[in-house]
């Protein structure tokens, strides 16, 4: 009997030696699996708080709020930034924006805060969510600004941004720099656009039009006021947004 337990002590210390090998090299891999989940969750939260797609369109210049106008083979997402420079650059245009990522890297965009705040020029009336979020606005709130706009809302001045209820005092004073709402180009506008400038109806809004044809373009933002009954309060209303 003495001996049946000696020659079963080295099968037992044997057992218990590979089951303690088998535990560090699990402990190892969790150690190994976490480091690389953890590195792969900042490499997500770097490139979107620093947008890892840019466009560059060769295009003319545009100076209204309608949509980029680029060649055909090229696609820009819509509420892409589109810099104050840029859109008057004579050649090209730049818009960036991060691309489409998985489910679970969105995720983990969506639940992990910011790191940082940035300033950047933006048009309150086209900036995307997501930058809406780098200019340190909460995922709520940048729904909010979103739902308002796809209700039909517009920012036509600065002081139309800090009205919204989720903008606060002094986060607009940090960006009020940076609002860069277009002005509308009254030779280029359609009767729709003329239609959303303050105090312009249907009617006004198309004899803009019928006038501006009539004129063969207008040289000057006073000229509205030769249109029958455009008078001056009419003009001073919306004369900071042409």
């Amino acid at each position: 009997m003495k001996e049946k337990k000696t020659e079963d002590h080295p099968v037992l210390f044997t057992s218990f030696r590979a089951g303690i090998i088998a535990l560090v090299f699990l402990v190892m891999g969790f150690q190994l699996a976490l480091f690389v989940y953890k590195a792969a969750e900042l490499r997500i939260l770097a490139n979107r708080d620093r947008p890892d797609t840019v466009y560059v369109c060769p295009g003319p210049a545009v100076s209204s709020p309608s949509p980029v106008s680029t060649p055909s083979s090229v696609s820009i997402p819509s509420g892409s930034f589109v810099s104050s420079s840029e859109r008057t650059a004579p050649s090209s245009v730049t818009a960036r924006r991060n691309a489409v990522h998985a489910p679970l890297a969105e995720r983990i965009r969506e639940e992990k805060p910011r790191r940082q705040v940035e300033s950047f020029r933006f048009d309150p009336n086209t900036v995307s969510v997501e930058d809406l979020q780098r200019l340190g606005f909460s995922p709520k709130q940048a729904a909010s600004i979103d739902n308002y706009r796809s209700k039909g809302g517009r920012f036509r001045r600065k002081e139309d941004f800090a009205k919204s209820y989720v903008v606060a005092d002094s986060v607009y004073r940090r960006l009020e720099a940076y609002i860069d709402i277009p002005l509308l180009d009254i030779n280029r506008a359609d009767s729709a656009a003329f239609d959303a400038l303050p105090g312009i109806g249907g009617y006004f809004a198309a004899k803009m039009v019928a006038y501006r044809r009539q004129l063969g373009g207008y040289s000057c933002k006073e000229q509205l006021m030769e249109i029958y009954h455009f008078d001056r309060e009419r003009f001073d209303g919306l004369k900071e947004l042409i």
